[in-house]
C-alpha cells in the first residue's frame, strides 16, 4: 500500500490513516479484501491509497471525511483526486503535473527503467523542504516477489519479505526551493504508480 495526501481540506471525525492504513494491511490478505476495508472505515483527512497484491492486483482508494470512499481505477495518484479542490495547494506540490509525468511515460509503454527516472526529476521529484514538502523517496514495489526498494536520487535499497535485513540510511536533504507559495499543512507530496 502507498499513500498520497488527498489534496482537501476537509476534516472531520474519523481514524488516522496510519491506523486505516496497519489495520488493511494486517487484516486484508487481497486488493479486493483491502478496498472492502478501506472504503467503510471513516478517516479523517483525505488520503489516495494505491493498493496491489501478489496477484498483481491493483486498486487506488479514495477516502475521506466528507463523502463516501471510491475505488478507483487510477494507476498514477498524486496530491488531489478527481479533480483540483484546493488550488493553492495543488499550484504549491504541482499535483498535476506531477501527476501527468508517469502518465506520459505509461502511454510512451515505458520500460520500467524510464518510468522510474520520471519519479527522479523534477517534476515528479520535488526538492522544496523548506517550505515543508518534498519527496523523501519513491518506492517501486514487487508485489509477486514481496519485496520493496526504496530510491531517491543518490541511492537505492531493497528489503523483501524473504531476506528482510535491519538496517537504516541517513539521506541530506538539500532544497532547491525557489520560493513561491507554501501550502497549508497536509503532508509530503508523494506520487506513485501501482503496476
Amino acid at each position: 500500500m502507498s499513500l498520497s495526501f488527498g489534496g482537501r481540506t476537509a476534516v472531520g471525525r474519523g481514524f488516522g490513516i496510519p491506523i486505516v492504513m496497519r489495520y488493511a494491511l494486517e487484516f486484508a490478505a487481497t486488493t479486493p479484501e483491502a478496498v472492502k476495508l478501506l472504503t467503510r472505515m471513516p478517516v479523517h483527512m483525505s488520503y489516495s491509497i494505491a493498493v496491489i497484491d501478489r496477484a498483481g492486483r491493483r486498486a487506488t482508494v479514495f477516502v475521506n471525511p466528507d463523502r463516501p470512499a471510491q475505488s478507483v481505477g487510477h494507476v498514477v495518484s498524486t496530491n488531489h483526486q478527481h479533480a483540483v479542490e484546493w488550488p493553492r495547494h495543488a499550484k504549491a506540490t504541482r499535483s498535476v503535473e506531477r501527476g501527468q509525468a508517469p502518465r506520459r511515460e505509461l502511454e510512451r509503454g515505458a520500460e520500467p527503467d524510464a518510468l522510474l527516472a520520471a519519479f527522479l526529476r523534477p517534476p515528479v521529484l520535488q526538492t522544496s523542504y523548506d517550505r515543508r514538502y518534498g519527496t523523501l523517496y519513491t518506492v517501486v514495489y514487487r508485489s509477486r516477489g514481496a519485496s520493496a526498494e526504496l530510491v531517491w536520487p543518490e541511492g537505492h535499497w531493497r528489503q523483501s519479505c524473504a531476506d528482510f535485513r535491519d538496517g537504516a540510511r541517513t539521506i541530506r536533504l538539500a532544497s532547491t526551493d525557489d520560493g513561491g507559495e507554501t501550502p497549508m499543512p497536509g503532508g509530503m507530496p508523494v506520487g506513485g504508480v501501482v503496476r
